[in-house]
């Protein structure tokens, strides 16, 4: 996508970032929910 510099890396690891802690509290609602 014609990056410059590294604000495409940053920007993608950002991203990467958030969806990591969405996946992993939806993950811990689910085991918590499966416990109760």
């Amino acid at each position: 996508m014609g990056r410059i510099g590294n604000g495409g890396t940053g920007f993608e690891a950002f991203m990467i970032f958030i969806i990591g802690l969405a996946a992993i509290g939806a993950g811990i609602s689910i085991y918590f929910t499966g416990m109760n």
